[in-house]
């Protein structure tokens, strides 16, 4: 079922000349609901980069804490785009030799996921989990925005991602979904979400780090959708646990 979205409608164009089959009663799309105040203290740099965790931990700690951690970051910082910087050399020196192998894909288009323009989609509800005809879509679409890399950064786990990253895909979903019928919807999408990018990170680790051993070739055939820099924060901290393992 769709509700139109008065948004999309003009003085030319009356909502009625647009309606669909089974379509709700039109009524002025609310204001998306107040985020958990807890979800406001995460945070982490989406770029890879921890400018965000360094100005953490200077309000949080003392300023020898800080220095220790500032430096800590720095260090990291450095030894990671060391080794992103040979593995792009490398890269470009075998693309050089030869189309070596198909580029990474790059995913699905959003627009598979959502109603058509001027709509959002209701959703029926059984227990707090979305059931009927657009559950799926719904589903598939949270999936998609997950791998988003201006939101989320999948170097880091799901309670270290930025505030600001987790409200831009809730607008998101509430642009295309009816997520004010459900109060609770929020505690369905927030669980969602965390399930869907330990999901994604595991299953690049199965495709682009346990089967590949070389950086450029890692790098080469990865997700377009993952920046490099912290796919290799992902690399170093992956061979660090197969270390710990060994010993």
């Amino acid at each position: 079922m769709l509700r139109a979205d008065p948004n999309e409608f003009n003085e030319v164009t009356h909502p009625r000349e647009r309606r669909l089959p089974q379509l709700a009663q039109q009524q002025p799309m609310p204001p998306a609901p107040q985020l958990p105040l807890e979800m406001s203290v995460l945070y982490n740099a989406r770029d890879g980069f921890g400018d965000d965790e360094i100005e953490h931990e200077m309000m949080s700690g003392s300023s020898q804490n800080f220095k220790i951690r500032r430096d800590y970051i720095k260090r990291k910082e450095r030894a990671i785009k060391q080794r992103l910087d040979k593995a792009m050399a490398d890269l470009m020196r075998e693309r050089g030799k030869k189309d070596y192998e198909k580029p990474g894909r790059h995913g699905s288009e959003e627009k598979t996921k959502v109603p058509p323009k001027g709509y959002r989609a209701i959703l029926e509800w059984k227990g707090n989990i979305p059931v009927g005809d657009w559950a799926v879509r719904f589903n598939n679409l949270i999936g998609c925005l997950i791998r988003d890399p201006c939101s989320i950064n999948i170097a880091h786990n799901f309670e270290e991602q930025e505030f600001k990253g987790i409200k831009e895909i809730w607008v998101k979903l509430m642009d295309h979904y009816c997520l004010e019928d459900n109060l609770e919807s929020w505690d369905y999408v927030i669980p969602k979400m965390a399930k869907l990018i330990r999901g994604w990170k595991s299953d690049l680790k199965k495709r682009y780090f346990t089967k590949i051993s070389t950086d450029w070739k890692r790098i080469y055939e990865l997700d377009k959708r993952v920046y490099p820099f912290n796919w290799m924060t992902l690399i170093i901290e992956w061979e660090g646990e197969k270390k710990v393992d060994y010993f």
